[in-house]
């Protein structure tokens, strides 16, 4: 009877330390993850505060060049209509462009702009005056002139040249306001 009771209290000890052996196995295996799990929240948060940085900077030259296009809009932007900026535009393209004929065509609106296609002509006695008036037009910022050919030809015996440039101011079709800074005001 001896043996059975050994036996019993062996049986005992095997089935308390396996529970043990398992409990800690347990333990051990959630705290292996309860590690990994804050290791990955580390990451996460330490992406998570470089995300927030690159987004400051993003936000910051957005902001920039939001104030550098709102600069660019003329002093009367908000008084006048896409239409009468356009024809000013042109105006002024035409006291720029001396003597130069330029057929202008309808409005219209593509891509969220509205257009207005212009074709000018003129006669240079050199290159540079050519040059320089399609770099007056490339210039234009607001309205922009989208430019789509520019030619320049000579007759034989002639000392003039003949420029053409075809293109169009474009203007964008809704009207563009200062968005304000809400972080700021917080």
């Amino acid at each position: 009877m001896n043996f059975a009771r050994e036996l019993k209290r062996a049986i005992y000890y095997h089935l308390i330390a396996g529970i043990s052996l398992s409990l800690v196995l347990c333990i051990l295996l959630f705290a292996s993850k309860y590690k990994y799990s804050l290791l990955k929240a580390t990451a996460d948060l330490g992406s998570i505060r470089m995300n927030v940085l690159k987004m400051e900077h993003v936000i910051r030259v957005m902001r920039e060049k939001q104030a550098v296009a709102v600069s660019l809009l003329p002093a009367d932007y908000s008084l006048r209509s896409h239409r009468e900026i356009l024809l000013l535009a042109l105006e002024r393209a035409r006291r720029t462009v001396k003597e130069a004929v330029i057929t202008v065509g309808n409005f219209q609106e593509e891509d969220n702009e509205i257009t207005l296609p212009v074709v000018l002509e003129f006669n240079a006695h050199q290159y540079d005056e050519g040059l320089n008036a399609t770099g007056y037009l490339q210039n234009l910022r607001f309205p922009y002139f989208k430019a789509q050919n520019v030619s320049a030809k000579t007759h034989e015996g002639a000392h003039e040249i003949i420029w053409r440039i075809e293109g169009s101011f474009r203007i964008p079709a809704e009207r563009i306001t200062a968005i304000p800074d809400r972080r700021a005001a917080r």
